[in-house]
């Protein structure tokens, strides 16, 4: 390291300039030098380190986690051909007798969670104690790896959403009519889908119940026609976050009417406006793409990329007419595909997650703000590569360094005992130095110029924005990560919870036979989960954020849910009582769907 900083400064650059080239570039000389003339380097997420695969490894620190811990590892380590969608080989499959595809199992690939028992652990361990306090009751399904599991984890982050929260619970009781068969019973499907919808979000926001886990195969059984049928269209997964945003809208509007207020309201909060310039086209987005290609290192680079291009090339081409204030980004993994080979994994972009983020940044009102910066950008980074061109010249003649020629002439000039020249001399290279120290100094101001004017970091943008007295920039915060329809995080106020369901992978039918749900003591561990879930070109990933909101944070509420969940706690009391008593569970009906609602394939 000493030697290449003894290079750069040789070259004219000071010890702390070279240190933070070499620091940016870890240590790449020819790179340094480059960011030193003013090329642009890319800012990397950090690496993983050992000490980073053990967080990873281990989402608590409380002993006993061992199938959190499990599954942190298997990120790691284990290619887990199970969690990868398979849709091609269901496409025959009639919708009015399965209404679902079924991933794929791969017997060859080791249990994602050897250590579950073969019993069902799931009725022992809800009457063995009652729920942590300050956890939320865990949302639960009979069986995993079906298209329509997606909606729990979409819908438990997103009603984290205020704004989505007060939408949905309106109160159907009074709006319900049992005679209204309008639209072949749509609207009567709409309503019971909708109802179920309900108490998920009351579940999942209501801290103080004592059940750790309620099952919502209800939820699955009144799944609308229209998700089933779309569900038979889909090819990859972001396509069934899209049709879940979709069916969402459609049978709210159903339920309110054109009439209400509130109709398309689900579609204004989930569904941005792109414009692109070049084509004068709009169209809306509930969900922007992004695959491996377009990947770079964060959210900010890989964004900049598809609305800009490389190096700013198209500034302005592309841009947001509109941003929703739930907006949602789907990483596409070659696993979403219905062709995947294992052998065809490579390593990927990894990504660094970042909590907090600003896609106003591409309003079409902003666009002028970042184009004004970007040219003062340009500016300051000439002057920097003129300034870096002069101190050159000042060091180096004809391939010689400068200083060296000045010192062997006055070494030679002092021994003819020529004072005259000498001095001349000397005052020449004190000259040459002085200059140097003078544009050493320009050179750095105009690199930090350059530093508050670079459109790659985000916060430049804001600043200048708000600076020209614009209303502020709305900052969105991150509710959740979505790694398939069983493993998820979410952030509820202040606390992020990671959720999986496991299932015996022998039994081959997908069975869930318990579950964890533990809460995150950081947030830097959900980001090295994600940093090693996107190191592989096979794994997808769905990001929602949602506009931070400073509006009253009380939610409303609906009274028959507040009763049903009473009644059910009553009864989940009595029987834990029962359970306590005499140690053994009572005896209680499965809780698997019907043969005709999800079929093994």
């Amino acid at each position: 390291m000493l030697e290449n900083i003894s290079r750069l400064t040789e070259m004219g650059f000071s010890p702390e300039q070279a240190q933070e080239a070499l620091d940016i570039t870890k240590g790449d000389v020819s790179r340094a030098i480059g960011y030193l003339f003013g090329d642009p380097i890319e800012t990397e997420a950090p690496e993983t380190t050992q000490e980073g695969k053990q967080l990873v490894n281990s989402p608590t620190d409380e002993e006993g986690d061992e199938k959190a811990d499990d599954y942190m590892g298997d990120t790691v380590n284990v290619k887990n051909a199970q969690d990868i969608p398979q849709f091609n080989e269901y496409r025959q499959a009639p919708v009015e007798e399965y209404g679902s595809y079924q991933y794929i199992e791969d017997d060859s690939i080791p249990a994602l969670n050897p250590q579950v028992e073969e019993a069902n652990m799931l009725e022992e361990r809800l009457y063995e104690q009652t729920k942590d306090e300050g956890v939320p009751t865990a949302i639960v399904l009979s069986k995993k790896k079906y298209l329509e599991n997606y909606l729990i984890p979409v819908l438990v982050i997103l009603g984290q959403s205020q704004k989505f929260y007060s939408l949905i619970m309106i109160d159907l009781e009074e709006k319900h009519d049992e005679e209204d068969k309008e639209n072949g019973g749509d609207i009567e499907q709409a309503y019971h889908f909708l109802k179920e919808v309900q108490y998920l979000l009351y579940v999942i926001n209501y801290r103080e119940g004592k059940r750790q886990y309620i099952n919502f195969d209800e939820l699955i059984k009144n799944v609308p026609k229209d998700f089933k049928q779309k569900l038979t269209e889909v090819e990859t997964v972001d396509e069934v976050i899209l049709r879940i945003y979709e069916t969402l809208n459609y049978n709210y509007n159903l339920v309110v009417g054109k009439d209400s207020p509130n109709y398309n309201k689900i579609e204004e909060l989930l569904q941005s406006m792109v414009e692109s310039i070049a084509d004068n086209v709009k169209s809306g987005l509930y969900l922007v793409e992004i695959d491996n290609d377009s990947r770079s290192s964060t959210l900010y680079g890989t964004l900049n990329q598809l609305f800009w291009e490389a190096n700013f090339k198209k500034l302005g081409y592309m841009q947001y007419e509109r941003v929703s204030p739930v907006v949602s980004f789907h990483l596409v993994g070659d696993g979403d595909d219905d062709d995947i080979n294992m052998a065809d994994e490579l390593p990927s972009q990894p990504i660094h997650l970042d909590e907090w983020f600003y896609p106003q940044i591409y309003l079409s009102q902003c666009i002028s703000s970042v184009m004004d910066l970007r040219a003062e950008e340009v500016k300051h980074e000439e002057e920097r590569k003129n300034l870096t061109r002069e101190i050159l010249q000042m060091n180096f003649f004809e391939g010689k360094k400068i200083d060296q020629v000045l010192k062997q002439s006055l070494n030679y000039l002092a021994k003819l005992v020529n004072e005259d020249i000498y001095q001349d001399l000397e005052n020449l290279r004190v000259k040459m130095e002085d200059e140097r120290a003078k544009n050493g100094a320009k050179q750095e101001e105009s690199r930090e110029l350059m530093n508050k004017t670079d459109i790659r970091n985000y916060q430049n943008i804001v600043d200048h924005y708000n600076q020209l007295g614009n209303p502020p920039l709305a900052k969105y915060e991150l509710k959740g990560v979505i790694l398939d329809d069983s493993r998820y995080f979410f952030k509820q106020q202040d606390d992020w919870f990671y959720y999986e369901a496991y299932s015996k992978q022998f039994l081959n039918n997908n069975k869930v036979t318990d579950y964890n749900i533990v809460q995150m003591e950081d947030f830097e561990k959900i980001q090295r989960v994600v940093y090693n879930h996107t190191n592989s070109s096979i794994n997808g990933l769905t990001l929602i954020y949602v506009e931070d909101s400073n509006a009253d944070s009380s939610l409303p509420q609906v009274n028959y849910l507040q009763t049903r969940f009473e009644n059910e706690e009553h009864q989940f009391l009595q029987k834990y009582k029962e359970y306590q008593e005499c140690k053994s569970p009572p005896n209680e009906e499965s809780s698997d769907l019907p043969s005709n609602q999800l079929v093994d394939l």
